[in-house]
């Protein structure tokens, strides 16, 4: 399974986001692909089956870039983030 944005391409930019930001997320994408960028967005990209767990570290390890969106409540949900996704994806705990 490749999570590219198009075969054989890398993504160029992630978009991590709160589902209250979901209107901001698909007008950064918007945006991003209207300049030529190849964006991964869980709700654009994601296959039906799918497990999270597994697609979206390795989108992030692929991404050239993340953008984040910081809702008010994102940095208690981020402290409640599994150490699996926290190792898988190369971040420090």
């Amino acid at each position: 399974m490749t999570v590219a944005a198009s075969p054989g391409q890398p993504i160029d930019v992630f978009i991590s986001y709160s589902s209250a930001d979901v209107a901001l997320a698909e007008r950064l994408e918007q945006l991003l692909k209207a300049r030529g960028k190849r964006v991964w967005r869980d709700k654009t990209r994601l296959q039906p089956g799918e497990r999270v767990t597994n697609v979206i570290p390795e989108a992030l390890r692929e991404a050239k870039a993340v953008s984040r969106r910081r809702s008010p409540g994102s940095a208690t949900r981020a402290m409640r983030r599994p150490r699996s996704t926290t190792r898988a994806c190369g971040w420090r705990s």
